[in-house]
């Protein structure tokens, strides 16, 4: 619709899609030819299956466990069923403003809504008979370094040796053909966008550009312990707390307790009496992704046998939730306890503020084209972090350490990278048989180089020795990655 000098886009997209479980049956998984790795070698040769069928007599009469009848090791048949469904609307609209009246100047702004689509990536969680693990801590209580049976769970007294070990349900799949391993009133994730703009052509072929972009994710989609969830402060109903607290000083860069970069935390440990999680994927509060990025951007049409484009990006991109590949899935530790959200907020891992990109071709006499491309980016965000605190012996979790992020992700950066390549390239026509280009490109034509050291400590904390102690990461301070190969490479295309 154009009212004058004004342009108007509206639209509205309809959509409705389901994930689905078609039916399936899984025979029992307890024929393994070869038992764990540290099985004792007398219970090996008995049966390699003895501790996986014991710990599997455990799981099924562990009272923590709400469905228990069948575990990811028995037989299974699972029904037909929807893992989960969406109606959405997506509504956007569009302005463009002469602003002049001469269609040399325009304004333009954009507001949109953008969902999810359904992907079997992200909603394969509940298929019950895939690929999966159950995890146990196993204690070596008699100390003879081999998987031994356990002193008590199972109910078979074949399975049970006094002297033996014992072993913890950390996690495990849930069988239940009714489960739902996304909440009842998930709903599906969006993005909202707005793009506001300038655009003037400043002379005959040549336009310059500024555009404000911002760019904000709800309902992200992250998976959630529904049964102890990440409140530190959740008591049971015994009134006894689920998340054990343990404080401790962190010893900063420097790795001196009692200097000025000291900074204390407070960790938590699930104790050995909570049930077993459960993760349950969620709209989780508190969860976010934010993009707000400012674009200069320029354009020389082809004319005159030349043309010239590039941009120059200052941007942020923020939030509690990464965009790799678990934060993409709603798979990361982010709500799997409250350590995870100690230090969360801060640069997504894709995060680049400033990103400069030129690019131009010139054709020479006989149509000879050369073009070349070059590229200016930003490090990737990174944290100090602390792989392990432990906690004191007879501490009463279920595990004996902790991982936090020391600091907010984007305090440090890897190094700036940059590029510059070329291509040249003669096309010759056939009459009626059509058209061969040979090309020859350059890759970093100026042999730009990176390196990438690890300069994260990543230290193992002991801070209830006397005095306090720590470990550094064996690989600290040593070279992780080499990049800035020169190459070349030649090729012919037949287009017809």
């Amino acid at each position: 619709m154009v009212i004058k000098r004004l342009a108007i886009n509206v639209g509205v997209r309809f959509d409705y899609s389901y994930a689905y479980e078609p039916e399936k049956h899984r025979p029992s998984m307890l024929n393994y030819k070869v038992g764990p790795q540290f099985l004792n070698p007398i219970l090996a040769q008995i049966d390699p299956n003895i501790l996986i069928k014991a710990l599997n007599d455990q799981y099924h009469h562990d009272p923590s466990i709400e469905f228990n009848q069948v575990s990811p090791l028995d037989e299974h048949h699972i029904p037909y069923r929807k893992v989960v469904a969406f109606t959405t609307l997506s509504p956007r609209i569009g302005f463009v403003y002469d602003l002049f009246g001469n269609s040399k100047t325009a304004l333009k702004l954009s507001l949109a809504r953008y969902y999810e689509p359904i992907w079997s990536g992200k909603y394969n969680a509940p298929q019950l008979i895939s690929a999966g693990a159950m995890n146990w801590y196993w204690y070596d209580l008699n100390g003879n370094g081999y998987m031994d049976l356990p002193r008590s769970g199972p109910v078979d007294p074949r399975y049970i040796d006094p002297n033996g070990d014992n072993y913890g349900l950390t996690s495990y799949v849930v069988q239940d053909p009714n489960i739902q391993y996304y909440s009842d009133d998930i709903k599906c994730p969006y993005m909202n966008e707005i793009i506001v703009g300038v655009e003037h052509e400043l002379m005959k072929d040549f336009r310059l550009g500024l555009q404000f972009i911002y760019k904000q994710n709800k309902n992200i989609t992250e998976d959630v312990d529904a049964v102890n969830g990440y409140d530190p402060n959740k008591k049971d109903e015994q009134g006894r707390p689920i998340w054990l607290p343990y404080t401790f000083v962190d010893p900063g860069w420097d790795g001196k307790w009692g200097t000025s970069d000291d900074k204390q935390y407070t960790v938590y440990g699930l104790a050995s009496y909570a049930p077993t999680p459960y993760f349950l994927g969620s709209n989780s509060p508190g969860c976010k992704r934010e993009y707000t990025g400012v674009i200069l951007s320029f354009q020389k049409r082809m004319a005159n046998r030349w043309q010239l484009s590039g941009s120059v990006v200052y941007s942020a991109f923020r939030g509690t939730a990464n965009h790799d590949y678990g934060g993409a899935e709603g798979e990361t530790a982010l709500y799997n306890d409250p350590n995870s959200h100690i230090n969360a907020d801060g640069r997504i891992r894709y995060d680049r503020p400033l990103n400069i990109k030129i690019l131009g071709t010139y054709v020479l006499p006989l149509d000879i084209a050369i073009s070349a491309y070059f590229n200016y980016r930003s490090g990737s965000p990174w944290a100090r972090t602390i792989e392990r605190v432990y906690f004191p012996p007879g501490f009463g979790a279920r595990v004996s350490y902790v991982g936090i992020l020391a600091e907010p992700v984007g305090s440090c950066r890897t190094p700036p990278e940059a590029w510059f390549d070329m291509r040249v390239e003669k096309s010759f026509s056939f009459v009626n048989l059509g058209r061969l280009s040979l090309y020859l490109d350059l890759f970093n034509v100026t042999g730009s180089t990176t390196i990438i050291i690890n300069q994260n400590p990543n230290i193992r904390v002991y801070y209830y020795q006397i005095p306090p102690t720590y470990t550094v990461d064996t690989t600290y301070g040593r070279i992780y990655s080499v990049t800035g190969v020169r190459s070349a490479r030649f090729g012919l295309r037949w287009t017809f």
